[in-house]
């Protein structure tokens, strides 16, 4: 399938031929549902955290946070369109109904873009109220959405405006900074993160950022920022409708990106050590942060505790000495702590077998997922899976992963009582401070294989195991429950006029 002119190609992308048609038989291959046993419940997979040790988790937390141990890790590789996408439909046909519109007559003032609208509009000659008087969008919305105006259908959501205060309008990642600030700022007065964007947006989000840096600086706290952009040897090939590659018009190769899972070379890449994972858009306003930054010094501090006796065992399981209360502790630490059964048969196994499966069982990264009950959001959730082998474990399953065909598999997956917020502690380094090569715990049996098209023809496409679902699937993985208020998305500009993103209400 392959032609001279297309290895150039793949040489550019640290690709081999081996490697495409590696992924063609996965296209080919289909996806492998996965076999769910049973939801993750409260005492079966989900911990609740005891408030009586709530002060032993806040001082573990600020002790790795004071070490400089700890950064944020911000996927903000999403563009706005999907937020906007019922506005962009009215703005290419106005006939769609009024209520697309309707939030823009009657809130606009809530909205946080609702000042810079105004002002480009009366640069281009617009009176805001006029137009929205006269319920004449059209020009209200090319200002907002298209690139003669503020261009906000085409942005980056780190971009955007999220947040009115007293003189200012933050960005999601302003907010971002907020939080990381009064989160994981270290003894020196600095705090990290790492920021993965699209390669169309570096640029501005560089600036942005610097930008934020400076601001920073004059208070006297260091931003220490790293940018990366998915790279282009985690994109993929696809198929047309006969399996055969398909090509662009200049007879190259097409190739996509290839998923969020792709971002696990990001994090790789970011040489981190103990991981904050959250989304762009879950932020909320000064007013509201502290009980969200409390829960996540909770999380945090748990997550340390852990990592803590999990080094702690290895290191001595790597020792001759006292072999045989390490294993029983090692078995009470992982049926109590991890909540994980001991393997079928270890009974049988020598003290040798048990101490090497210790070894290599506990010597994983570490991630503590925090959980929020489900009011029937759309997305994935915590569940016990079975795989191949007959072994069992907790992962964060999306319902794409499952059998479609499975009434009971079905039935099993709308019996979740908790989703995942991506709200996530993660240890990248081994115990003995190396970092680990994450590409080897992956799945990679949970790609997808999904159905688009291209040039109006369709294709199928690969995506690589999701960044928290089958990209971390042979992670030591803990699910915590979490309140839901930890919860607050922007997901459609609708989203803004949420208590939860507006200005505090006068008392």
């Amino acid at each position: 399938m392959l032609r001279p002119d297309d290895h150039p190609e793949l040489d550019k992308r640290h690709l081999s031929a081996a490697d495409l048609e590696a992924q063609v038989a996965r296209l080919n291959r289909g996806t492998v549902p996965l076999n769910i046993l049973r939801p993750c419940h409260v005492e079966d997979g989900i911990v609740q955290l005891p408030s009586a040790l709530f002060d032993a988790y806040r001082q573990a937390w600020s002790d790795v946070v004071n070490a400089g141990r700890v950064s944020k890790f911000i996927p903000a590789s999403g563009a706005a369109t999907r937020m906007f996408q019922s506005l962009l439909q009215y703005l290419h046909d106005p006939t769609h109904p009024w209520a697309y519109v309707k939030d823009l007559e009657t809130s606009l003032e809530q909205f946080p873009f609702s000042l810079p609208l105004a002002q480009i509009l009366q640069q281009q000659g617009f009176h805001l109220e006029t137009l929205r008087n006269c319920q004449n969008f059209v020009p209200l919305l090319e200002a907002l959405l298209g690139p003669s105006g503020l261009n906000y259908g085409s942005f980056p959501k780190a971009l955007l405006p999220f947040h009115r205060y007293p003189g200012e309008i933050r960005t999601a990642l302003e907010e971002h900074v907020h939080d990381g600030i009064r989160l994981i700022r270290d003894r020196q007065g600095c705090m990290r993160c790492h920021v993965t964007v699209s390669p169309e947006h570096y640029d501005p989000v560089h600036r942005h950022l610097a930008m934020i840096q400076e601001q920073w600086a004059a208070s006297g706290f260091t931003v220490e920022f790293s940018i990366s952009t998915q790279s282009s040897t985690t994109d993929t090939v696809a198929l047309d409708s006969k399996g055969r590659l398909v090509r662009m018009e200049t007879g190259a190769l097409l190739f996509r990106p290839g998923g969020h899972g792709a971002l696990l070379h990001n994090i790789q890449y970011s040489q981190g050590d103990i991981v904050l994972i959250s989304n762009i858009d879950n932020v909320v306003p000064d007013y509201l942060k502290e009980p969200v930054l409390e829960w996540r010094r909770l999380l945090g501090g748990y997550f340390s505790i852990l990592q803590s006796r999990l080094g702690s065992l290895l290191r001595s399981l790597f020792q001759a000495s006292s072999a045989e209360l390490v294993l029983r502790e090692c078995e009470t630490f992982l049926q109590q702590e991890l909540g994980e059964p001991l393997p079928a048969f270890y009974d049988k196994w020598t003290s040798a077998g048990q101490t090497a499966f210790f070894q290599g069982y506990l010597n994983r990264p570490l991630r503590v997922c925090g959980m929020v009950q489900n009011t029937g959001d759309p997305g994935g959730g915590p569940f016990w899976v079975e795989d191949q082998s007959g072994a069992t474990s907790k992962q964060i399953v999306e319902q794409a992963q499952i059998d479609s065909h499975s009434p009971a598999q079905q039935r099993l997956f709308s019996e979740s009582t908790h989703f995942n917020p991506v709200d996530m502690v993660c240890g990248i380094r081994d115990f003995q401070g190396m970092s680990f090569d994450l590409s080897q715990f992956t799945d990679p049996e949970t790609a997808f294989v999904a159905h688009k098209s291209y040039q109006g023809q369709p294709i199928t496409v690969l995506e690589w195991p999701g960044l928290w679902n089958g990209g971390m699937a042979h992670w030591i993985t803990v699910f915590v429950e979490i309140p839901r208020s930890m919860f607050n998305p922007v997901k459609t500009y609708r989203d803004w006029l949420h208590p939860h993103h507006q200005p505090p209400q006068p008392s």
